[in-house]
C-alpha cells in the first residue's frame, strides 16, 4: 500500500515538474520574443519569424510590391477601358493589421489560450494577409478615369453662362459601373498580378434629377444667385462671388426629394484653397513684461484656429438646402497652454474692450513716418482705473529732437508744415477706441475743416500741445471708468492705424449712433452729431452727445514748404486729403442727455 501511494505521489510530482518545465519554457520563450514574432510564423506567403514590427512590415511590403504595381485590364465588351495598377484603383493589403496580429501571437494574457498560440508559433502558423478596396481611392479613380470613358447619366441643372445669364442644362440618361462587382473582382484577381483581366459591367441608369424637377427648382436657384452668400467664421464674414456660386449650383436628390445644393467637390476645393488660409490662426501663449510702469511686451492668450473642411462642406450644403444665404463654418480650436500670467491678472488685463481704426492711405511719406513715431509713444501705456487720460501728456514733446519730420498741420488759419504733422491721425484713432470702449470723453476738439482721411465728419479728434509744457493745449482727454487698468496696444497694418484697449469688462454694452452731418453749407462748412450710448442689463445708463462744427476749407490756404516733399506754394480753396494736427480751438461740445446744447 505504501509502495502504491509512493508511486502515485511520484507520478503526480513528475507531472507537476513536467508542467512547471513546460510552463517555464513557454514563459521564457514568450519573454524572449516579447517584441518579436515567434520563430515559425508566416504572414500570407511571407516568412516573418523572429522579426520585429518594422522589419516584418518592410519585408512584406517588398514582397507585395510586385502585386501592388501589377496592372489589371478593365474591359467592356472586349474594349479596353483602362489599365490601372491595383494600387491606383485602391486595392490595399492590410499589412499593419496582419503584422500586429503576428507580433501579438502567443503573448501572455488572462486565460490559457495564449499557450496554444505559443505552441503554434513554435511549430507552424500562417496568418492571413487581408486585402481590402480603399473606398476613397476607388471612388476617385471611377470619377476621374473610368466615368469620363462611359456615358454616365447627367442630372438636369441650371448654369451661368459666360455673360452671367442663367441657362438650362437638360438631363440625359446613361450607364453606371457596377461598383460592387468591380470591387469584388479586383480582390479575387489581386494575386494573379499582371495579366489579370476584369469585365466591367455597365448598368443602364436614369438621371437623379429630371427636367421637370429642375424647372420647379428654378426659382430657388434664382434666389440663391440674387442674394449674397456669406461664410461665417468666428465673426469674420466671407462673401462668395456670384460667378463662383453659379459654378457650385447642383441639383441632387436628397432623402428622395429633388433639391438645390452646392457641388461637394467644388465647395471642398474652394474651402481648402481659398478660405482655409483666411481662417487659420496660430496659437499663442500669454506673455507680459512691464518696465518702469510701462508695458514693454504684451501678448494675449490666443487659441489656434483651423477650418474643419469636411464638416464645413456639410454645414454649407445644409444651409443651402434650407434656403439660407449664410452658413457657419466648422472650426477646430487649439487651446493656448498659458492662458494668463499673474501680472496680467493683477492689473485686470483680461479682454479686448475696443478697437479704434483709421486709414491714412494717400499720405505723404513724412506724414506716414510721423504717424508711426506717434503711435509708438502710446504702445504699452497703462491707464489706471478712475484716472483721466491726457493725450498730449502721454505724447510728450514733438519736434526734430524727438524723431519727427515736418508735415502739414492747421495752424493760425493756414495749412502749413510743422514737425509732427499727422499726429491727429493718432489722436483720432485713440478717440475712436475710447468712444467704442464706452469711456466718458472729457475733452475733444474737431478739426477746423473736414479732413478726407477721417471719412464722414464728426469722428475725428485734433490735438495741439502747449509748446512750453507739452501738456494740455488742444487736447483729447477721457476717463477710465472701468474696474481695472486699461492697456493700450498700437500697430500699423498697411495703411491702417489700429489702437486696441485691453482691460476688464464690467458688462457694459456700447452703441454708437452717427456721426450724422447737418447744416451743410455751399462753402463746405458743416456740423455733425455723434451719440455714445452705454447700456447695462438692457438699460441706458449714460448717453453723451458729441457735436462738431467745421468751417469752410476756403478759409485755410495751404502753404506747403520744407516738408521733405516738393516745395510748393499753393493757395487752395478746396478740401484736400491732408491730416492736420490741431486746429484753432474749434471745440466739440459734449452734452449729457439731461442738458441743453
Amino acid at each position: 500500500m505504501k509502495r502504491k501511494n509512493a508511486l502515485i505521489y511520484g507520478v503526480m510530482f513528475g507531472v507537476i515538474a513536467l508542467f512547471a518545465v513546460v510552463f517555464g519554457s513557454f514563459a521564457f520563450l514568450s519573454t524572449f520574443y516579447k517584441d518579436r514574432i515567434l520563430p515559425r510564423v508566416w504572414v500570407g506567403d511571407v516568412y516573418v519569424g523572429g522579426l520585429d514590427v518594422n522589419s516584418a512590415e518592410v519585408k512584406i511590403r517588398e514582397q507585395e510590391k510586385e502585386k501592388n504595381v501589377a496592372k489589371v485590364q478593365l474591359k467592356n465588351n472586349g474594349r479596353l477601358i483602362a489599365q490601372p495598377t491595383f494600387a491606383e484603383i485602391g486595392v490595399n493589403p492590410q499589412i499593419k493589421n496582419a503584422v500586429t496580429a503576428a507580433v501579438n501571437l502567443g503573448k501572455p494574457r488572462p486565460g490559457i489560450k495564449w499557450l496554444g498560440e505559443l505552441a503554434g508559433g513554435l511549430g507552424y502558423k500562417q496568418i492571413p494577409l487581408p486585402v481590402l478596396v480603399y473606398r476613397p481611392t476607388f471612388d476617385a479613380y471611377l470619377v476621374n478615369v473610368l466615368n469620363p470613358k462611359i456615358k454616365v447619366p447627367q442630372s438636369a441643372n441650371w448654369v451661368l453662362d459666360g455673360t452671367g445669364v442663367l441657362q438650362f442644362s437638360p438631363a440625359t440618361a446613361g450607364e453606371l459601373i457596377d461598383q460592387k462587382k468591380l470591387a469584388g473582382d479586383l480582390l479575387s484577381q489581386f494575386n494573379v498580378g499582371t495579366g489579370a483581366t476584369i469585365e466591367i459591367v455597365l448598368l443602364p441608369t436614369r438621371p437623379v434629377v429630371g427636367d421637370q424637377d429642375a424647372q420647379l427648382l428654378k426659382p430657388i436657384v434664382e434666389k440663391i444667385l440674387a442674394e449674397k452668400f456669406v461664410f461665417n467664421a468666428e465673426g469674420k464674414k466671407i462673401e462668395i462671388p456670384r460667378e463662383t456660386i453659379g459654378a457650385w449650383i447642383k441639383l441632387e436628390r436628397i432623402d428622395d426629394k429633388p433639391m438645390v445644393t452646392f457641388a461637394a467637390e467644388l465647395l471642398e476645393k474652394y474651402l481648402r484653397e481659398t478660405v482655409a488660409t483666411q481662417v487659420k490662426r496660430e496659437m499663442q501663449d500669454a506673455s507680459f513684461t512691464m518696465e518702469n510702469g510701462r508695458v514693454t511686451q504684451f501678448t494675449p492668450a490666443l487659441d489656434g484656429l483651423e477650418l474643419n473642411i469636411k464638416e464645413s462642406v456639410n454645414l454649407v450644403r445644409s444651409a443651402v438646402q434650407s434656403g439660407q444665404s449664410e452658413a457657419n463654418l466648422a472650426l477646430v480650436y487649439t487651446h493656448s497652454k498659458v492662458a494668463s500670467t499673474a501680472e496680467l491678472d493683477r492689473l485686470g488685463i483680461k479682454t479686448l474692450l475696443a478697437t479704434g481704426e483709421t486709414n491714412f492711405r494717400g499720405s505723404p511719406r513724412n506724414r506716414v513716418f510721423n504717424i508711426g513715431v506717434g503711435a509708438a509713444r502710446f504702445n504699452g501705456v497703462l491707464i489706471p482705473a478712475g484716472a483721466t487720460f491726457g493725450f498730449n501728456e502721454n505724447l510728450g514733446p514733438v519736434g526734430k529732437a524727438t524723431g519727427y519730420k515736418p508735415e502739414l498741420v492747421i495752424k493760425e488759419h493756414v495749412t502749413t508744415p510743422e514737425y509732427g504733422g499727422g499726429l491727429c491721425q493718432v489722436s483720432t484713432t485713440t478717440f475712436r477706441a475710447a468712444i467704442l470702449a464706452g469711456l466718458p470723453i472729457v475733452e475733444r476738439s474737431n478739426h477746423a475743416y473736414p479732413v478726407a482721411y477721417y471719412g464722414a465728419p464728426g469722428f475725428d479728434a485734433t490735438i495741439y500741445p502747449n509748446q512750453r509744457t507739452w501738456k494740455d493745449g488742444t487736447d483729447l482727454k477721457f476717463t477710465n471708468d472701468t474696474p481695472a487698468n486699461i492697456l493700450i496696444q498700437t500697430r500699423v497694418e498697411g495703411t491702417k492705424l489700429i489702437f486696441e484697449f485691453w482691460g476688464t469688462s464690467d458688462g457694459r454694452e456700447v452703441k454708437i449712433v452717427g456721426p450724422t452731418s447737418f447744416d451743410r453749407k455751399p462753402d463746405g462748412s458743416v456740423k455733425a452729431r455723434l451719440v455714445q450710448q452705454i447700456y447695462k442689463n438692457g438699460q441706458v445708463v449714460r448717453e453723451d452727445v458729441i457735436l462738431s462744427a467745421y468751417k469752410s476749407p476756403a478759409l485755410f490756404p495751404h502753404v506747403l514748404a520744407a516738408n521733405a516733399e516738393k516745395i510748393v506754394v499753393a493757395p487752395s480753396p478746396t478740401p484736400v486729403p491732408i491730416l492736420p494736427s490741431p486746429s484753432p480751438k474749434t471745440t466739440l461740445t459734449i452734452i449729457n442727455k439731461d442738458k441743453t446744447p
